[in-house]
Formats: C-alpha cells, sequence, structure tokens
C-alpha cells in the first residue's frame, strides 16, 4: 500500500492479508537504536514523525522538512520498504475552532507542501481539541476532504488519529471516506487505574 507496501501474503490463493505496524517516532529519537533496529528486522510497516503543530494562524510549524536529520530518516525508511507520515497535532480548543473556520486552505497547503519537501508518504492528523457540535464536526469533515483530495492528487496518503468513540466530536463517515484510514488511540482502555491488567482493547466493556 502507498509508496513503501507493507508486508502481504496471499491466503488461498486469492485474499490478500496485509501486516501493518504503525508507530510513532517524535524528532528527536528519528536516530534512535531501537528504532533502527525495528525497521531493519521488519517490525514497523509505517512511522509517524512526531509533531508538526497548527498555530492559531493556521500554519504549520515545529517541522522543517529539509533538516539533515528528516531527510536522512525519510530516506533510511524508504530503504527498509517503511512509509513515513508527518503526524500533525493540534490539542487547544480555541486554535482549533478559529483555523477550521478559516485556516483549512492555509493547512492545507502548508501539509501537503511540507510532507511533499521531505519526500514523506503521508499526513497523520491527531487534532484532540474539536468541539462536540454539529458545525465543527462539519467543518473538520471539510477540512479532511480538502487535504485528502490535495493529498491524493500528488499519490500521498491520509489518517487521522481518533478516540475510541469517534462519533462524539467527529463524522467517521465522511471523515473515513476522504482518507486513508483511521487510526483509534486504544491505549486507555485500562492501566494502573483498573482492577484488571490486559488486554488493552476488550470486546465489550472496561477501562
Amino acid at each position: 500500500e502507498g509508496n513503501h507496501p507493507p508486508q502481504t501474503a496471499e491466503v488461498g490463493g486469492s485474499v490478500e492479508v496485509h501486516r501493518r505496524v504503525y508507530g510513532y517516532a517524535y524528532k528527536t529519537e528519528l536516530s534512535s537504536a531501537s528504532l533502527t533496529k525495528d525497521m531493519e528486522r521488519g517490525l514497523i510497516s509505517d512511522v509517524a514523525v512526531s509533531f508538526a503543530w497548527i498555530n492559531g494562524k493556521g500554519n504549520l510549524t515545529g517541522f522543517d522538512p529539509m533538516s539533515s536529520s528528516i531527510q536522512q530518516f525519510v530516506t533510511y525508511a524508504h530503504s527498509k520498504g517503511v512509509s513515513v507520515h508527518l503526524a500533525v497535532a493540534l490539542f487547544d480548543s480555541n486554535v482549533t475552532k478559529k483555523v477550521l473556520v478559516s485556516g483549512k486552505e492555509k493547512m492545507t497547503a502548508q501539509i501537503a507542501a511540507a510532507i511533499e519537501a521531505a519526500d514523506m508518504d503521508a499526513a497523520s492528523l491527531d487534532f484532540e481539541a474539536i468541539p462536540h457540535t454539529v458545525q465543527y464536526r462539519n467543518l473538520y469533515s471539510d477540512f479532511s476532504e480538502m487535504l485528502g483530495a490535495a493529498l491524493h492528487a500528488k499519490g500521498l496518503k491520509l489518517y487521522h488519529a481518533v478516540s475510541q468513540m469517534p462519533e462524539s466530536n467527529l463524522d467517521p463517515v465522511r471523515v473515513s471516506n476522504a482518507s486513508d484510514g483511521l487510526l483509534i488511540m486504544g491505549y486507555a482502555y485500562a492501566g494502573s487505574w483498573s482492577g484488571y491488567g490486559w488486554p488493552n482493547a476488550p470486546y465489550s466493556t472496561g477501562g
């Protein structure tokens, strides 16, 4: 899938099975030995470089696509068949409201340009403060469709990090239709606060 396909296998001569292992790497950890070994051993298929940020003017900040560390990491990851994504984050509710109303075009242009300049393969949006209203659900869907179209026109992909209940503040149908995948943040189902351990993503209740 994408420019750098994950490992696949054929079952019964017709069904293709994709093994996708998605990870995150902070910009300060791109040369870490553990990440390098994971890629060398084929233990990861996609890695998101974290984070680029959206500011109150709708500009992409905190990411230099031409930095030597980014260029070296992308080149090495691609040599191992690993797809590289840019994780774009926005956690402030007031900024989210502002840029969804008036900054969609600017965000789209800057995200697409940065990914293309860095020779990456996808954007991975992590907007965690979308207001729980119909207005902002629709605005985020509009933005997803705009960005998805811009990336797909360049042969690039779009993913979204979403909560265990994405319908609470976004439209899963519109967003998924505009994108190449939703990454469910299911790690908060169970932990030190729980009266039991494992699994992180139960079939029914818990966490």
